[in-house]
């Protein structure tokens, strides 16, 4: 009885799932109406529709691409093409002026929505001072992680037909309902079911300001880079890794002012909002919180030899990306 009860359930909420086109998966679900925020990009957003991160949902709809039906496929193939190409869903987005660092190129423009702030004052170099914050950060992140804390460096996109111009990672400025996202050139039937390693691109929201301010922005500019950064590490180990602990890792792990603690605040906050994924069920909150804790705190020597600083703030948008 209490079995034909179980099978009686289970078969509801698939047929409930099917009746919604959409996969019986939770995880994969949430990925798919996720993905769907980005087939029609607006001109502007507010931060209630801002979520901070949406790498999961692209690693989700990659790991689960085989076995999407067909009519997922073709609706959301063009999501992991990169702006500017034909079929994307940012194909439209034009973005002419790059800038170059040691290890990365910045793509952005000077007009219409997708712009960042056109403010240049620390440098006068000609390069507005939003996509100099970018550039700043994300060789912060590198110099920290790579050079200081040992991880493996991310493989760089050389051999990709569209690498952005040259074969430093390519950071993307634009605007989109999200504060950053890292992804790759998943497709061309290269796409495992286990594992992959990938070379990372990234996506920077170019309006952060609009939806914190100057003051709060520059460190919600700073702290996603980071983040973001840490993604295309992870990718280089393995991309399909558990989601719920790249974001956890990614989030936790930001560099720390000299000599500073780490934020309890962050670490809860981000541990609940992780617990209620479906990836987290049946996961002991306290191993969860544990996890984080150890590799944020396992860096605290490392920082503190550095005069680097990148605070990771106690984020108010939404979490439902993550």
């Amino acid at each position: 009885m209490k079995f034909s009860f179980i099978f009686t359930v289970a078969l509801f909420i698939t047929c409930l799932s099917i009746a919604h086109g959409l996969p019986p998966d939770a995880e994969l679900q949430s990925a798919i109406q996720t993905a769907r925020k980005f087939t029609n990009l607006k001109s502007g957003y507010t931060q209630s529709e801002i979520t901070e991160c949406v790498t999961d949902s692209f690693v989700t709809l990659a790991k689960n691409w085989h076995n999407l039906p067909a009519m997922y496929r073709q609706e959301l193939k063009p999501i992991f093409l990169r702006p500017g190409l034909p079929g994307s869903f940012f194909g439209d987005i034009e973005l002419p002026e790059k800038f170059n660092t040691p290890h990365f190129r910045l793509h952005y423009t000077r007009v219409g929505p997708h712009a960042p702030p056109l403010e240049d004052f620390h440098p006068r170099n000609g390069v507005p001072d939003y996509v100099d914050l970018c550039a700043d950060a994300m060789e912060r992140a590198y110099h920290v992680q790579i050079d200081l804390m040992g991880f493996k460096v991310p493989y760089i996109d050389f051999w990709a037909a569209q690498n952005g111009g040259n074969h430093k990672y390519d950071v993307y400025l634009f605007t989109f309902p999200a504060l950053g996202i890292t992804t790759a050139d998943w497709f061309e039937g290269r796409v495992l079911s286990t594992a992959l390693t990938v070379a990372p691109y990234f996506m920077i929201n170019s309006r952060i300001y609009d939806y914190v301010g100057k003051a709060e922005g520059i460190r919600y500019v700073e702290t996603t880079c980071t983040h973001e950064f840490l993604h295309g590490v992870q990718f280089g180990y393995n991309a399909y890794m558990p989601t719920w602990f790249m974001e956890a890792s990614a989030t936790t792990a930001p560099p720390l002012p000299r000599h500073s603690r780490p934020s309890r605040c962050g670490i809860i906050s981000h541990t609940i909002a992780l617990i209620r994924q479906p990836t987290c069920r049946g996961i002991s909150l306290h191993i969860v919180f544990r996890q984080s804790l150890f590799i944020q705190t396992m860096s605290i020597p490392v920082i503190q030899s550095t005069p680097i600083s990148i605070r990771s703030p106690c984020l108010s948008i939404s979490r439902q990306g993550i």
